[in-house]
C-alpha cells in the first residue's frame, strides 16, 4: 500500500541524504548495520519500559532500513551480498519490533501468530520472486505497514491499552489476508506460466 508514497520520498528526500552519507563514507552494509543496533535498542527500551525511547528507536530503524538501500542505489554499490544481509536483517528486526510487543502485556499467542505471519509473508516474497514472480506491492499489510503498525500500538499502549490492543488484532487480521492474498496470486500466477509453457 505505501509502495507508491515510497517512491516519491525516496526520490524528493532520501536519495539526497543518501548522497550526502555516502559522500561521508558510510557504506550500504554500515547503515544496515545500524538500523539492527537501533532496533536491539527499541527492545531494551520496552523492557525498562521507556516507551518514548522505544518509539525513537522504531523510527530511528526504519529510517536507516530506507537510507541503505538508498545509499546503494546512488553509489551503484547493489551487490548480492549486500541484498542478503540487508534481507536477512530486516527478518531480524521484523522479530524484534513484534517480540518487543510482550513487554506490553499482549497475550503470547497474539505476539506468536503476529510473528509467524510475518515472517511468512516475507518469505513468500523471497520466494516467489526467486521464482520470477514481482511482489511488491501485492498484500494490505507489507513490512512497511507492519512496522506503521508496531509503532502505532506502542504508541497507543501509553494511554489506551483496549485501543492498542484493538489495533493489534486488526493488524493480525490485515496480515493474515495479506498471507492469503499473496498465497493466491504466486500459485495463479505459476500456474499460468506452467500452462503457456
Amino acid at each position: 500500500m505505501l509502495t507508491k508514497l515510497r517512491k516519491i520520498v525516496a526520490n524528493k528526500i532520501l536519495y539526497p541524504i543518501a548522497k550526502k552519507l555516502a559522500s561521508i563514507g558510510l557504506s550500504p552494509n554500515t547503515i544496515t548495520v545500524i538500523g539492527l543496533l537501533f532496533s536491539i535498542l527499541y527492545l531494551a527500551s520496552m523492557y525498562v519500559e521507556k516507551l518514548e525511547l522505544a518509539v525513537f528507536f522504531i523510527l530511528a530503524s526504519g529510517v536507516m532500513d530506507a537510507l541503505d538501500g538508498a545509499v546503494a542505489k546512488v553509489t551503484g554499490k547493489t551487490t548480492k551480498l549486500g541484498a542478503f544481509l540487508d534481507s536477512t536483517i530486516d527478518r531480524i528486526e521484523d522479530s524484534i519490533f513484534i517480540l518487543g510487543l510482550s513487554f506490553l502485556k499482549f497475550e503470547s499467542l497474539l505476539i506468536y501468530v503476529f510473528l509467524a505471519l510475518s515472517l511468512m509473508i516475507s518469505y513468500m516474497r523471497a520466494r516467489g520472486e526467486s521464482l520470477g514472480l514481482k511482489l511488491e506491492g501485492v498484500g494490505v499489510m507489507e513490512r512497511s505497514e507492519r512496522i506503521i503498525a508496531v509503532f502505532l500500538i506502542v504508541i497507543v499502549s501509553s494511554f489506551s491499552y483496549e485501543v492498542a490492543h484493538f489495533i493489534l488484532y486488526a493488524t493480525i487480521a490485515l496480515s493474515l489476508i495479506t498471507f492469503v492474498q499473496r498465497f493466491f496470486f504466486i500459485t495463479n500466477s505459476l500456474t499460468l506460466k506452467e500452462q503457456n509453457t
